[in-house]
């Protein structure tokens, strides 16, 4: 094996995304596809050295071979490596994106998420993708082809970290089949979508790490503090905030899958072992907040609620269709927050997440969209948290012309458009309601209170519940 010198560095991106860039297309079903990347204008003359693609693609070969040595598997073949151009990434992204989503289901998507303030308004998904991600990828692991595919010209001195993290992906594939534990049963929502990929992404970080520091005798487990290292090594941040503009946001979402999943793997591999990293694949997490609190997932599982909601179309909306329904989950809710608030008060305000749904409808012939969200929460203190941090994020948000009923309960304003929003906290819930017309508040608050709980442990052990204030 080579001898790795630079502790920890280089970065390596995941394709799917929703939160801002990278987790919007999650949602938009990206997750085949996972690639490394590296800072854009690399400067190849000032490299210690090069190599010919013959010899990188020799050298993946050994790297695979080290990697599953260290994991405890057996390697069932080798990695086809494809050298290729940006005109190549750029029409393999584009390609697979138009595949997935028709004209009208990627209008209705950037509807919901320039309401949820995730896109700015008019901006287009897929442009804004291959804009960010094409400046800087420098390979991807296509599990649909059983393909490594790399840039031409990537030839670094950081090749070995890029290829490691790849090639971990490309040996989780002949495991677990990663196409289809990403897809899972095509009825995942965001949060658990997210999730997933952070496992995927974590152990991707930690097995490449371990192979790192395997010659200084050291291993990911021993790390403190490895979140802030992997952070600071994940070049894709600097690119993403310069591209991207907020930190809060952007770059949170972005090394969401990096940073909180090898945490959540180190954890894992601490208290179980490598050789029962399998388990996670069979019972993966579920939920963000079990990926950034581990206590929630292992050793004792914490249920989580699945809310189920009425289409209101059928009811109070009549005049307007249903574009959009999802998940948030306490990432998302954190990140929603983060455009107007601090990274302290936006992670204390869904502290005491335990589920959520939230829709988007829209008539033919607006640009608006109006916004239902409910929320539950684990006890009455976390509901009347979040109901607070609420009220402050819409009063920034929010062109407020005046103030239908504010006090601990309920908060209710008209806008300045004409339109209303509206926050209700009762016992543990929060219904939440955004740019609804003038008249119709009453109605759609009432029928949003209609709703089913879920459990979120396994089918046989779910419970439905339902109620109303």
């Amino acid at each position: 094996m080579r001898r790795v010198t630079v502790f920890f560095a280089g970065s390596h991106s995941t394709r799917n995304a929703n939160l801002t860039i990278l987790i919007m297309l999650f949602c938009l079903g990206f997750s085949n596809t996972l690639f490394a990347v590296t800072p854009p204008n690399v400067d190849l003359d000032t490299l210690a050295y090069q190599k010919s693609e013959e010899e990188v693609a020799q050298e993946a070969d050994e790297i695979l071979a080290e990697l599953a040595a260290l994991r405890g598997i057996t390697l069932k073949g080798k990695v086809k490596i494809v050298f290729a151009d940006k005109t190549f990434f750029s029409r393999y992204y584009l390609r697979h994106l138009q595949e997935q989503y028709s004209a009208p289901k990627k209008e209705n998507y950037e509807a919901a998420f320039q309401a949820l303030g995730l896109l700015k308004p008019g901006e287009d998904l897929f442009s804004s993708y291959l804009s960010v991600f094409l400046s800087v990828v420098q390979g991807l692991f296509d599990p649909e082809t059983k393909t490594l595919f790399m840039l031409q010209g990537c030839h670094s001195r950081d090749i070995e970290k890029v290829m490691a993290h790849e090639l971990v992906h490309a040996l989780q594939d002949q495991q677990f089949d990663l196409k289809k534990f990403l897809a899972g049963n095509q009825d995942l929502n965001m949060d658990e979508q997210f999730a997933r990929t952070s496992l995927v992404e974590g152990e991707a970080e930690g097995l490449s790490l371990d192979w790192r520091l395997q010659e200084e005798g050291r291993d990911f487990t021993r790390i403190e503090d490895i979140a802030p290292l992997v952070e600071q090594g994940n070049l894709f941040e600097k690119v993403g905030l310069k591209a991207l503009g907020k930190k809060t946001v952007s770059a949170n979402a972005i090394n969401f899958p990096y940073v909180y999943g090898v945490t959540f793997f180190q954890h894992w591999v601490r208290l179980n072992g490598w050789k029962n990293v399998g388990q996670l694949y069979l019972h993966p997490p579920q939920t963000t907040q079990q990926i950034m609190n581990s206590g929630y997932f292992f050793p004792r599982l914490i249920p989580f609620i699945k809310v189920k909601l009425a289409d209101l179309s059928g009811g109070p909306l009549k005049q307007y269709r249903k574009i959009w329904e999802n998940s948030l989950g306490e990432f998302g809710w954190q990140t929603i927050f983060r455009n107007y608030l601090g990274d302290e008060e936006s992670a204390k305000a869904v502290t005491g997440w335990e589920g959520d749904t939230t829709q988007a409808y829209k008539k033919d012939k607006e640009s608006m969209c109006l916004l239902t969200s409910f929320l539950d929460f684990r006890d009455e203190s976390s509901s009347k948290i979040f109901f607070k941090t609420a009220k402050h994020f819409l009063g920034k948000k929010d062109k407020i012309l005046s103030w239908i009923r504010d006090d601990e309960t309920i908060s209710w304003a008209a806008l300045s458009d004409g339109r209303e929003s509206y926050l209700e906290r009762f016992g543990k819930r929060v219904v939440w309601l955004e740019e609804i017309p003038q008249g119709l508040t009453p109605r759609v608050r009432a029928s949003l209170w209609d709703f089913q709980r879920v459990s979120g442990v396994t089918a046989h052990q779910s419970e439905t519940h339902s109620g109303s204030p």
